[in-house]
């Protein structure tokens, strides 16, 4: 008997910290005050759980609408806002990013992206941002108009042969080799081999660095490489393939330039490319607002010369009322990054929304759930509607439209996606008239990190002007 004891005293020390834990956790800790999902109080295995199954954005909208509040508790130190006030504040204020970025970039030296030490990430910023500046872009749009002419030349031969296909690929293809050849020199062979298979597995690394750093328990992360999946094989090697392209297959002594490259891929070509898909897509389900989109065009653009391939930014920028507020719609309702954007409350206390937060406390405002709140948008939140942008209210509220964060954290890939999403749509709408052969099927996003569009743009092409002669 005497024998037991051991084990005895072992399982009855270990309920009684488990007894402890749990009501610390559930009752007495400071956040113990907000709702949410009751497992979310003691572990975060709720937000991995959500992540790994890829509806983490789904799933936090849902329980804000659960619950009624605009503030629920999604781990023991982590809250979750949809409110416009806390979105500002928290990615306003320059508050430093949590350990879910250790999931992206490669080992060493941080990125941009993931740089979690402020001090650092200004440092660095201020080396990267002046050759990505639109000032810069405008200088560098003649080697970008190149990528144009080849998609033009596709469109026009695709006209010609009067065949359905994919526009999606083959915005795609134009714009991640313009981000390839103006950030590394080189282009990923996509475009001219019409070859989806050539462009980098954006949608996988992005994945696969959301399930990383929401990973439950960091220490045990190596784990994850022994799960029996193909797909989890799959995507450990696509974090390889991606930093291999981005330049981590040549010498290469600085990670930092390493993982500004993947950050590059990321947010410049895949991001944008996907933004225009999204538009095009939205447009095609909404007759109307396509052709007051074209309408504008059309009256405020001349007609594209033979050896034009691409309309030039500084021409389309100001003059097209209508075409920007859809582009503003289209990232409310389909906002590409929808992955949690965790920052740390600095120390002490600060008030969100109404609530005293304690300092250490990880918060987040998810884009996806912020622009499907009806309590901000109104009862048509899931409609695509460019005309809520004329009223006032809604001009107030552009600051949380923010596909590519706000304040100094913003992507530096900004201002490339701004001007090619521009480029891109004026172009295919003043050039070309699409006949959308799906338009009536459910358009259907998926998270994996950024929202990305699933459902293909099935379409046949005819030219309105002339076809394009100019050089590539």
């Amino acid at each position: 008997m005497a024998s037991l004891d051991p084990l005895f005293f072992s399982l009855s020390f270990l309920i009684l910290l488990t007894i402890t834990y749990t009501t610390y956790y559930l009752t007495l800790q400071p956040l113990a005050r907000f709702p949410g999902p009751p497992i979310a109080a003691l572990t975060n295995l709720w937000k991995f759980t959500a992540t790994w199954k890829d509806h983490l954005p789904r799933s936090l909208h849902t329980s804000h609408a659960d619950y009624n509040s605009s503030v629920i508790r999604i781990g023991p130190n982590s809250l979750h806002f949809n409110s416009a006030e806390a979105f500002i504040k928290i990615y306003n204020s320059g508050w430093s990013k949590s350990s879910f970025y250790d999931g992206f970039g490669a080992p060493g030296p941080r990125g941009l992206f993931n740089e979690t030490d402020e001090a650092a990430h200004g440092v660095k910023r201020k080396m990267f941002m002046p050759a990505f500046s639109m000032r810069s872009l405008r200088e560098m749009e003649g080697s970008m108009d190149v990528r144009y002419g080849i998609l033009r030349k596709q469109l026009d031969r695709l006209a010609e042969s009067g065949e359905v296909f994919d526009l999606k690929n083959y915005i795609s293809f134009c714009l991640s080799d313009a981000l390839g050849e103006l950030a590394f020199g080189k282009v990923w062979g996509a475009q001219e081999a019409e070859d989806i298979g050539k462009l980098p597995p954006v949608q996988e690394f992005l994945y696969m660095g959301g399930v990383k750093g929401s990973w439950p328990v960091p220490w045990l992360l190596g784990l994850i490489q022994w799960f029996p999946s193909e797909y989890i094989t799959k995507l450990l090697n696509s974090l390889s393939k991606i930093q291999h392209e981005a330049g981590a297959g040549e010498a290469q002594d600085d990670n930092v330039v390493l993982n500004l490259a993947v950050e590059l891929i990321i947010g410049g070509g895949d991001s944008t490319a996907n933004a225009v898909s999204t538009l095009m897509a939205n447009l095609s389900r909404n007759p109307t607002f396509l052709r007051r989109a074209i309408e504008e065009i059309d009256a405020k653009l001349p007609m594209l010369g033979p050896d034009e391939a691409a309309f030039q930014q500084k021409d389309v920028e100001a003059r097209l009322d209508f075409v920007n507020m859809a582009i503003l719609e289209s990232y409310r309702k389909d906002p590409g990054a929808k992955f949690d954007m965790p920052r740390i409350v600095p120390e002490g206390s600060v008030e969100i929304d109404g609530n005293y937060i304690p300092g250490g406390t990880i918060v987040s405002a998810n884009l996806y759930s912020l622009g499907r709140n009806p309590g901000i948008w109104g009862s048509d939140v899931n409609d695509f509607n460019p005309d809520r942008w004329h009223e006032h209210r809604s001009q107030s509220l552009r600051s949380i439209v923010a596909p590519f964060s706000i304040g100094k954290r913003s992507c530096v890939g900004e201002d490339f996606a701004h001007m090619n999403v521009l480029k891109m749509v004026t172009t295919l709408l003043r050039a070309y008239e699409f006949g959308f052969v799906n338009a009536d099927e459910h358009m259907v996003t998926a998270n994996h990190g950024g929202d990305f569009l699933e459902t293909p743009i099935m379409v046949r092409v005819r030219r309105r002007g002339q076809a394009f002669v100019g050089g590539v």
